[in-house]
């Protein structure tokens, strides 16, 4: 069986070149930066071009002459579900930030990711931590997201709901015997949220490069929960009661919803303004918030600032790492056109450094933004 040998670029943390028994079998060519994108490879003489999906997975080899010889796809979790051509390559799921494919699992870097449990072969090796979670790959969000270092991400988050210590239904603003019902649940609480906002980062990402010769290693995305309202009247599914509450759902559509990300050359941030309105009626305020998430690297640290503003109502909470940064419950009882746009917003700003292994090379003596 052939010895197989690699030539590792320190820099950009990417094999480069392959040996079998001494012999160049294979060479690749990536953008510059930490985990640089993967252009091309040369086996044996005959090169190939990559093309990605928008998770970074190969979709598509191309020749000199740009036909397409190889086709490829995946399922959610880095499985191979269908597959054209023969050209060998090890880069397949996430092929382009340097997933590498094995006999043995998909080799990233610091950890084996088996596609097939949908879980890291290992705990994180340099920051572990006791949680049935050290072996979940990129947070069960492996649709999203992508973790290139094979170490633990760090998750942000930001989320308008309405606290459980308000009670289940709450009366909807109006005089009309309706009500809305709470998301059941305090800060840091498991459970659903009106608006949430959902961030990572992986810490040795942060602060490597100079500004601009890398990926931005932050993420970010909005989304938006159901809300539930019952009415007091005629029942509409008892036929031996003439009034009861009727039940109903709805989600609603996010009226703004942006998520910008910036580099520097020590840090990185998120921003996300987003806002919706209660779906049952067509004049209600929107909750709305503009939360902008600061991550700076220092020589075995990051410290992350979030600050911005939101309404008056709901309640607010800011989550780093699983810890609770900020959380805001509301004076007011309820929606209204004061605690929904007509008051004066909320600010705030808070501040909390994280131990993790990074990669900065300026030993965070440059600041974040």
């Amino acid at each position: 069986m052939p010895k197989t040998t690699y030539v590792w670029d320190e820099l950009s943390d990417n094999v480069i070149e392959e040996y079998e028994d001494g012999v160049l079998s294979a060479s690749y060519t990536h953008e510059p930066g930490l985990y640089g994108n993967l252009l091309s490879q040369n086996r044996n003489g005959v090169t190939s071009y990559y093309h990605y999906d928008g998770r970074g997975d190969t979709v598509a080899l191309t020749d000199d002459s740009g036909d397409v010889t190889d086709t490829k796809e995946y399922d959610a979790w880095g499985n191979v579900i269908a597959s054209t051509g023969s050209t060998v390559t090890p880069y397949l799921f996430v092929g382009r930030q340097g997933y590498r494919t094995g006999s043995e699992g998909i080799y990233v870097r610091a950890r084996l990711y088996q596609p097939k449990t949908m879980r890291w072969s290992s705990p994180d090796p340099v920051v572990p931590w006791i949680s049935s979670k050290q072996y979940t790959y990129s947070s069960g969000c492996a649709v999203a997201c992508i973790d290139p270092s094979g170490l633990k991400e760090i998750r942000l988050s930001f989320a308008a709901f309405i606290h459980k210590r308000r009670g289940k239904w709450l009366d909807e603003p109006g005089g009309v015997r309706c009500e809305f019902k709470s998301d059941e649940r305090g800060f840091n609480e498991p459970g659903t949220s009106r608006i949430a906002s959902h961030g990572q980062f992986d810490s040795c990402e942060i602060g490597f490069q100079e500004f601009g010769e890398r990926p931005i290693g932050i993420f970010g995305t909005n989304s938006v929960g159901s809300s539930h309202r019952r009415c007091w009247g005629v029942s509409l599914t008892c036929p031996f009661s003439v009034f009861g509450w009727n039940y109903s759902e709805l989600t609603a559509p996010l009226k703004e919803d942006e998520v910008t990300s910036r580099e520097t050359r020590c840090g990185a941030s998120v921003r996300f303004l987003a806002s919706a309105a209660y779906p049952f009626v067509d004049v209600a305020p929107r909750i709305d918030y503009d939360v902008t998430f600061i991550v700076t690297a220092e020589a075995d640290s990051i410290i992350v600032l979030v600050k911005g503003k939101h309404d008056g109502f709901p309640d607010y909470e800011a989550i780093v790492d699983d810890k609770t940064l900020y959380e805001y419950f509301s004076p007011y009882r309820g929606p209204s056109p004061s605690s929904l746009g007509g008051g004066p917003e909320v600010p705030f700003e808070k501040t909390i450094r994280i131990s993790a292994p990074t990669r900065c090379t300026c030993g965070g003596t440059c600041g974040g933004l």
